[in-house]
């Protein structure tokens, strides 16, 4: 009697970590089904020069990167205000350079807020050139600052002028262009 159960709860387990792996994720197919025609066909780009564009950035906006942690194709950055006397206020930087789907999701940001706690660091910035998913993330225990595509396009124009004009070959930095409505005549 026992050995079924013990074979039933391998079978189950086995049958569970197949599934895991060979399951579709949920956010490639939702990005699958956008409508075609709208698709940004240009190459996404690549992790490490998303991670110097970042660093570049931070460097620019007065903060020095003093730890880095690599988790996978992402990156997760320690900076510190340079001009601060006892090392300034703590900065905790998530890089997600290749999300699946062109879309963060929610537990990459309570990733960087448990990072946060844990580096005791005053502010999370998640730093992505792709969409993030907003919906049910209030109540975060600290602050965290998402910075999508367009956004850090604005901080490039402002901070970096000069590597603005490399980030147009690359998706998800160009504002979305929304298609042109007919003019209907208006009543008087």
């Amino acid at each position: 009697m026992v050995a079924i159960v013990l074979f039933a709860m391998i079978f189950m387990s086995a049958l569970a970590v197949l599934l895991a792996r060979y399951a579709t994720n949920p956010t490639v197919v939702r990005a699958a089904e956008v409508d075609r025609e709208h698709v940004d066909r240009r190459p996404r780009m690549a992790p490490p020069q998303l991670r110097s564009l970042v660093i570049e950035l931070l460097d620019a906006l007065g903060l020095e990167v003093r730890e880095e942690e690599v988790l996978g194709p992402d990156r997760l950055l320690v900076a510190h205000q340079r001009s601060a006397p006892l090392g300034g206020t703590s900065y905790v930087v998530l890089i997600v350079a290749q999300p699946p789907g062109d879309l963060v999701e929610q537990p990459q940001v309570v990733e960087l807020a448990e990072q946060v706690k844990a580096e005791r660091g005053a502010v999370g910035l998640l730093v992505t050139p792709y969409a993030i998913e907003l919906s049910g993330l209030a109540g975060l225990e600290v602050p965290v600052e998402l910075i999508d595509g367009p956004r850090l396009r604005e901080l490039v124009s402002a901070h970096l002028p000069s590597r603005l004009p490399a980030l147009d070959g690359y998706r998800g930095f160009a504002r979305p262009t929304l298609p042109q409505q007919p003019l209907s005549p208006q009543p008087a």
